[in-house]
């Protein structure tokens, strides 16, 4: 019996240490190597957003893997809000099954590897947030009261964004956010389109909270997601550039 046990503990050393990883690990490891000290972000800050739309919006064409990606940048963004969901796609089922299913696939998760989705406001405050139960269903969020007391519920608090990083700092800085992290970036709104096999295909950014988007969703309407390319992300005091 005492090695029949001995044979089973052994075999769950490599979960221990993957949950270890996962949970403490990777984070103290990725602020050390991609991340800088910052000071810390205080709860009581205002969660907001903010959007100015650019005069002019500029244009610039960037590789993303094996990509040309046309980028129209059209409007400076910064939000400090809480982070309720974050969905990964540079990684695991999405990069297998996913891209096997369509093709586009590739393109969009090498352009925007992630997505997260934030409270603001009322929405996101401390004793309200966590009535709320969020979920992901490839790219688009999910959301639904948690309890029979109704937390406040402000659609325009709510933003599901499409992240594109600026550096690969920035990308591993968002493999250190916790689920109810106070959370700060900026950057700019943008459209993308690739060139080439998929050209024609244009991606459009929400550019006013609560946008509705042009398109429908399982018969019913949506909100426009955004994409967020981020130059600057600070969280667990620590600032990814």
């Amino acid at each position: 019996m005492k090695q029949e046990y001995k044979k089973h503990l052994w075999w769950s050393v490599p979960l221990v240490l993957w949950l270890l990883w996962a949970n403490s690990g990777r984070t103290f490891l990725w602020q050390r190597v991609f991340g800088q000290p910052a000071d810390g972000i205080s709860a009581n800050q205002v969660l907001a957003e903010k959007i100015e739309v650019l005069p002019q919006p500029f244009l610039q064409t960037v590789k993303f893997g094996k990509y040309d990606i046309a980028l129209n940048f059209r409007a400076t963004y910064e939000v400090r809000g809480r982070a309720v969901y974050v969905d990964v796609y540079d990684k695991g089922f999405h990069i297998g099954f996913k891209t096997e299913q369509d093709k586009f696939n590739d393109v969009y998760n090498a352009v925007s590897p992630l997505d997260l989705s934030l409270f603001i406001g009322k929405t996101a405050a401390e004793d309200n947030w966590q009535k709320i139960d969020v979920s992901h269903e490839y790219r688009v969020i999910i959301w639904k009261w948690k309890y029979k007391d109704n937390p406040v519920v402000n659609t325009s608090e709510i933003s599901n964004n499409h992240i594109i990083p600026a550096s690969v700092n920035v990308r591993r800085g968002f493999d250190t956010i916790k689920k109810g992290d106070i959370v700060y970036l900026s950057g700019y709104l943008l459209d993308w389109e690739p060139l080439g096999e998929f050209a024609g295909t244009k991606m459009k950014t929400a550019l006013t909270p609560g946008e509705i988007a042009d398109f429908k969703l399982g018969g019913k309407t949506s909100s426009l997601c955004r994409y967020f390319y981020v130059e600057q992300l600070q969280v667990r005091g620590f600032v990814y550039r």
